[in-house]
């Protein structure tokens, strides 16, 4: 969450690459994502960072951001 709040997404990456567990990491962005008692801008980052993880099915990543949370909708 740390890495998430300041932005620094190669080293969630680096991190993300030397996990053994990337289906649990990328539940956890995910519902980060979803969580709307954060700050929008940290939901944000989140958004972006499982872009770059190409994760969540991608091609259907951004119509679960707008269904799921509009108010971070790219």
């Amino acid at each position: 969450m740390s890495s998430l709040k300041s932005g620094d997404m190669q080293n969630m990456s680096e991190q993300y690459d030397n996990s053994q567990h990337h289906d649990l990491i990328r539940i956890i962005i995910a519902q980060i994502v979803c969580d709307k008692t954060l700050d929008v801008i940290i939901r944000k980052k989140a958004y972006v960072l499982l872009e770059r993880l190409r994760s969540i099915n991608l091609k259907g990543l951004p119509q679960w951001v707008d269904r799921m949370a509009p108010e971070i909708s790219i």
